[in-house]
């Protein structure tokens, strides 16, 4: 006996049973609230009992190092925070979409060992933001907690540490004028890159291949993309799940466009999808797609050719565009429509590029007072103001909506409203404590102070409302939640001007002019719900701290931690696949069988073939229509309702819109039109990402459309 050894671990038996259960999800949605359950007790197994035990084992970490603000906050206040923690919450996490995302990538680790539980994260995230301040602290604690809301990846990970980079979305410009110049902003983007930020490029203005700048022959485009793809991939600390991305943006005009749209291509089926980390964007102005309508020649050009082209919009880059074109500067002239088909090809077979509209963008700008968009952001979400001497950030963070359903299917828009005034201190304290990368990216800070407000969940908000998403009343009640996130957030930042005072180029941008978002769209909003008129007479007499507020961008992290639809998309399936590669499963919607349980519909029948048909009901018998619209998924919308909705909440969206577009069999017209239509509509992003794929088969008896159990 005394040379027996365990052949397995107690805890490798509980992480095998949670994988069991988490397979059994096909079967009942609850085994992945059960597996999660199992999995965060391991967790529990192996970290600390309580929050100041944890806060003392990472302290005297060799691994981790704190700022001396955390440090001495935490020590202040950790008498009073034990009892603030409410450890049940972290028991009704999923398995895959949360309980594995934190302990993979949240949680921080002295080596192998886990030293902080969920709640630990969300109680040193309260601190590291508020400090000393108590009833501060207590609040964001209790946002986090109830599932409220939530902040991006690098902020939670990164909060309270030496590191401290906890601003996801960086813009750079990157002009490659000099050998020094290229040197700085490559630096800028590691330096970036390693802390785990996303970074926009504005390339542009980037040499072509063979011009000579700075005494040497430029490699062009295709040269320097290639060295953004190692930056991402080799400088980026971060694991996987949680490592940002690099997003350039090229004007159509640029002589490589051509090899701007191959890249995209061929670096999409170079990496697997988790793994890619640099993406292609196209800034098109309106005069390209005046021209593709109008069936006439587009013009190339060098950028070293046409001074000034990429920094004007509207009327006068139409002028200067033109002129460039009777002076024979263009090296090589095409039909408009190519160059958009072979665009729309790239998207068909790659999902990408994507693209936004350069004089939308700056006509609906707060911003554009202070210099000319001359590119979007990463997910194409924002657009802020950059230079050689600024690099553009934007902090954000989403509101969880369906938190906001009470228990008697009604919205509650009064809490959203205090939630979104919470997060939007939140997101100026993250700007003032984050340590910056660079002096540009603190320079934007001093500037404009950028923060985002996003959402995540919208599906299943209608869902616990029971309103279809192809149905102008859920059009209405999306526009309604935006508009209330809109005035907390603006009337938030015009309260703080007393603590952080105005950012400094307020004067003579359209909010001091008292032009708030819808008036840019040219949209008369009344005062019904909240008093606009009021709200906009106090911006312009105290201004505001934050020149933009609200950016509805990609949460593909901040949806997997909520286990909710990402962002604004409609309902995806109603069955999904989760996890990743050999520990993936199926798993059924816990609201639909809930529901079907309630009517007494659930059997084995149903399940069987909710699997067979991929999540669609419309060949199911006996289901009541009132479900089958509730639960229509992305596959089965009515054409155009996606862009729909966009169009109707951006007046209340001062950035722009992660928009993705969905077919089951997309198509060069369908995918033209579409895009053509965002254009039109005055959106400010045309697509983000196509999402294309087989629908599935009603009534198929191929074992191809039945996940295996």
């Amino acid at each position: 006996m005394d040379l027996a050894s365990p052949v397995i671990m107690a805890n490798e038996l509980d992480h095998l049973l949670a994988s069991v259960a988490a397979k059994l999800s096909h079967i009942h949605p609850a085994y992945d609230r059960i597996a999660g359950r199992i999995a965060m007790g391991c967790i529990y197994k192996e970290t600390p009992p309580l929050f100041s035990s944890s806060v003392r084992l990472m302290l005297h970490s060799q691994s981790i190092q704190f700022t001396t603000m955390y440090r001495e906050s935490v020590s202040a206040l950790l008498p009073y925070l034990d009892a603030e923690i409410v450890e049940r919450n972290d028991f009704e996490f999923a398995y895959s979409d949360s309980v594995l995302l934190f302990r993979d990538v949240y949680l921080l680790r002295d080596g192998a060992r886990l030293l902080e539980r969920p709640q630990h994260l969300f109680m040193r995230l309260s601190v590291a933001i508020n400090g000393t301040n108590l009833v501060a602290v207590r609040q964001t604690y209790i946002d986090l907690a109830k599932g409220l809301c939530t902040y991006d990846p690098s902020t939670m990970i990164n909060a309270g540490t030496m590191l401290a980079q906890m601003i996801p979305h960086h813009s750079l410009p990157f002009f490659g004028q000099s050998t020094m110049d290229k040197f700085i902003k490559l630096t800028e983007c590691s330096m970036i890159s390693y802390g785990g930020g996303s970074i926009a490029i504005g390339a542009s203005e980037f040499p072509a291949e063979g011009e000579v700048v700075d005494g040497r022959t430029s490699n062009g485009l295709r040269a320097i993309t290639r060295v953004f793809d190692n930056i991402i991939h080799r400088v980026g600390k971060t694991p996987a799940l949680s490592r940002g991305r690099i997003t350039v943006f090229v004007e159509p005009w640029h002589s490589e466009i051509y090899c701007f749209l191959q890249d995209n291509t061929r670096t999409f089926f170079e990496r697997q999808a988790h793994a890619r980390g640099l993406y292609f964007a196209l800034w098109i102005p309106d005069l390209f797609m005046s021209r593709i309508e109008s069936g006439a020649t587009w013009s190339l050009f060098r950028p070293g050719d046409v001074p000034g082209l990429a920094s004007s919009w509207g009327e006068n880059f139409t002028e200067k565009y033109e002129a460039y074109e009777k002076t024979g500067l263009a090296v090589r002239t095409v039909p408009a429509k190519e160059l958009w088909d072979a665009i729309v090809n790239g998207l068909l077979k790659t999902g990408g590029p994507s693209i936004m509209f350069k004089d939308s963008v700056n006509a609906k700008s707060n911003l554009t007072h202070a210099g000319t968009l001359t590119f979007g952001g990463i997910a194409a979400d924002t657009a802020l103001t950059t230079s050689s001497k600024e690099t553009g950030i934007c902090c954000n963070g989403s509101v969880v909506l369906p938190a906001f359903v009470s228990e008697d299917g009604t919205f509650d828009y009064q809490l959203l409203h205090r939630t979104v005034q919470s997060i939007t201190h939140d997101l100026n304290r993250i700007l003032l404590i984050n340590n910056y990368p660079s002096m540009p990216a603190a320079a934007s800070y001093v500037s404009s102070r950028c923060i985002g407000v996003g959402v995540v969940g919208l599906a299943e908000v209608f869902i616990d409302l029971r309103i279809p998403y192809d149905s102008e009343k859920a059009i209405e009640t999306g526009r309604f939640i935006m508009e209330t996130i809109y005035h907390a957030a603006l009337q938030t930042s015009c309260d703080l001007v007393d603590v952080y005072g105005v950012y400094p180029t307020f004067q003579g941008s359209p909010l001091s002019k008292g032009y708030l978002q819808f008036d840019l769209w040219k949209i008369k909003v009344s005062n019904d719900r909240y008093d606009w008129d009021e709200l906009r007479h106090r911006v312009m007499k105290r201004g505001v701290v934050n020149a933009q507020l609200i950016l509805l961008t990609d949460t593909t992290s901040s949806s997997r931690l909520t286990s909710f639809t990402e962002g604004f998309e409609p309902l995806p399936s109603t069955v999904l696949v989760k996890g990743f590669s050999l520990s993936s499963y199926v798993s059924l919607n816990a609201r639909l069988v809930r529901d079907l349980q309630k009517l007494g519909l659930w059997n084995e029948d149903v399940r069987l073939k909710l699997l067979k048909f991929c999540g669609s009901m419309r060949s199911i018998p006996n289901i009541p229509a009132d479900i089958r619209n509730i639960y229509k998924t992305v596959w089965e919308l009515e054409e155009g309702f996606v862009l729909r909705h966009a169009v109707s909440r951006a007046p209340f969206v001062c950035q722009s819109q992660s928009i993705t577009l969905y077919s089951s069999a997309p198509s060069e017209v369908w995918l033209s039109r579409s895009i053509f239509s965002a254009w039109k509509d005055g959106l400010k992003t045309g697509i983000y990402r196509l999402h294309g794929g087989r629908p599935p088969v009603p009534g198929s008896n191929s074992d191809d459309d039945v996940p295996m159990e």
